[in-house]
């Protein structure tokens, strides 16, 4: 169960980091990153599906930097909502 949730915030939160970027709300550096640690993650996934069936032996490289992921991830959509614009109230 804890495997499942964990998986649900890692998506959601991978799935903000773009949209908050092409909206000029990521710090450079942050951006950066997230694209490497996410690229390479990639590459190793394309390689392993390539040319196995996934075994943990070869994801257990990977997971440091999916966790370097959902970490910058969670950074940035907590940086997005703290400075998030202030909404004027509506009459």
């Amino acid at each position: 169960m804890v495997h499942l949730l964990l998986l649900a915030a890692f998506a959601a939160l991978t799935a903000l980091v773009p949209g908050l970027a092409l909206a000029g709300r990521v710090a450079r550096h942050r951006w950066r990153t997230w694209l490497v640690a996410m690229a390479l993650s990639a590459a190793t996934w394309l390689s392993v599906v390539a040319t196995e069936s996934g075994t943990a032996r070869l994801r257990a490289p990977v997971e440091p930097l999916l966790a370097l992921a959902m970490v910058v991830s969670a950074s940035v959509a907590r940086r997005a909502w703290r400075h998030r614009p202030a909404v004027p109230p509506t009459a």
